[in-house]
């Protein structure tokens, strides 16, 4: 399991200038790449919330900046419209990158084949990471398939999130089920 450690890691190995600082009210991070020196602030505000799950979250998403961006792609006289997809789509990047460096399709789909009655808080518990991140996790799984086997002729099936549905592909209620879709 990743922890803030591992980030920091990150940010140290890749020579990446980190602050805390003063930022506006709706941010709680800000990535920034210059010619030579790429920057990741993080709010004040966050660190005075107390809360590890969304300082780790927020960390790893600008890190995943990093990882996804290349220099500023967002074209300063764009326009409105356009500049909100070119930055809509770059932090879909890089919270995908944070969501998948954070929680390992193997490792959840271990947990849950040893918790099957989990629900988004206990996955987000053990993961140390935001409910938000987990159900995000199960939509990026879910685009793949629907089903991922834990252990067997026992799956997780993806189509009720933010519900998570742990079943027994043998068992007859479990194909009247999905007849009712």
């Amino acid at each position: 399991m990743k922890t803030i450690s591992d980030l920091k890691q990150i940010i140290q190995q890749y020579d990446i200038a980190f602050d805390q600082t003063t930022l506006p009210a709706s941010l709680l991070g800000y990535y920034e790449q210059d010619d030579t020196t790429s920057y990741i602030l993080l709010s004040d505000d966050i660190r005075f919330q107390h809360n590890l799950p969304r300082v780790k979250c927020v960390l790893a998403e600008e890190i995943g900046h990093y990882f996804t961006c290349i220099g500023n792609n967002v074209p300063y006289g764009s326009n409105g419209y356009h500049r909100s997809l070119m930055i809509e789509k770059q932090e879909n990047k890089a919270i995908k990158w944070a969501i998948d460096y954070l929680i390992d399709t193997d490792l959840l789909l271990d947990f849950l084949s040893h918790n099957t009655l989990a629900k988004i808080s206990d996955i987000a518990d053990f993961f140390q990471v935001t409910e938000d991140f987990i159900i995000k996790k199960l939509e990026l799984m879910k685009r793949k398939d629907c089903f991922w086997q834990l252990r067997d002729e026992i799956y997780l099936y993806l189509m009720d999130l933010p519900t998570i549905t742990i079943v027994d592909i043998w068992d007859p209620d479990f194909y009247e089920y999905l007849d009712s879709y």
